[in-house]
C-alpha cells in the first residue's frame, strides 16, 4: 500500500485521485505507523514552507521522513513537498527537512528572457528542451514533448511553478 502523507498542504486529493484511476491502494494519513506500515510514500502538497513545516514538527513527520530516507523506503515528493526536501526555503526563510542538500530560491523579481519580464508564477502548457539523456524521459518518444506551443496539444507538457 502506498502512503499520502497528511500535512494540510493541499493537492492531496489530487493524488488520491490518481491512484485511484490506476487501481492502487493508498492511505491518506499523519500517524506515524500506518506510514511504516506503507510500502512507499507520496509527499504532496500546495502551500507555504512556514506553515507546513510548522504542522510536520508537531506531529513528529519531519523525523519520521528523515527515517523513511535513510531506510531506502520509496518517498515521491510533489511540489511543497519536493521543495522542503531541501534544506532550506527562501519563502517564509524557513529552515526544511534537509533530505537533499539545497536551498529553494525566489525567482528575482522582474526575471528576463528575450528583453521581455517573464509571468510568475509560470502556469502552462510549454516544450521541452533537453541538454542531455536523463532516465526519467526514458521510452518517452520525444514527439511528445519537445513541439513548441502555449497551448494544450500534443508535444507540450504543463507547468506549474510560483516560488
Amino acid at each position: 500500500m502506498i502512503a499520502i502523507i497528511e500535512y494540510n498542504a493541499g493537492n492531496i486529493t489530487s493524488v488520491a485521485r490518481a491512484l485511484h484511476a490506476i487501481g492502487q491502494d493508498f492511505v491518506i494519513t499523519d500517524d506515524t505507523k500506518m506510514l511504516d506500515a506503507a510500502s512507499h510514500a507520496i509527499f504532496p502538497g500546495v502551500g507555504a514552507a512556514g506553515e507546513a513545516m510548522a504542522y510536520l514538527k508537531h506531529k513528529g513527520l519531519d523525523a519520521w521522513l528523515k527515517t523513511c530516507f535513510q531506510s531506502g523506503k520509496p518517498i515521491m515528493g510533489i511540489c511543497l513537498g519536493t521543495q522542503i526536501i531541501l534544506n532550506q526555503s527562501e519563502e517564509n526563510d524557513t529552515n526544511c527537512i534537509g533530505l537533499v542538500d539545497g536551498v529553494t530560491k525566489r525567482f528575482p523579481e522582474n526575471l528576463q528572457a528575450a528583453g521581455q519580464t517573464l509571468k510568475i508564477p509560470h502556469m502552462g502548457w510549454n516544450s521541452v528542451a533537453l541538454k542531455r539523456h536523463h532516465p526519467l524521459f526514458e521510452g518517452i518518444d520525444p514527439a511528445a514533448w519537445n513541439k513548441k506551443g502555449t497551448v494544450r496539444k500534443k508535444g507540450t507538457v504543463l507547468f506549474i511553478f510560483n516560488i
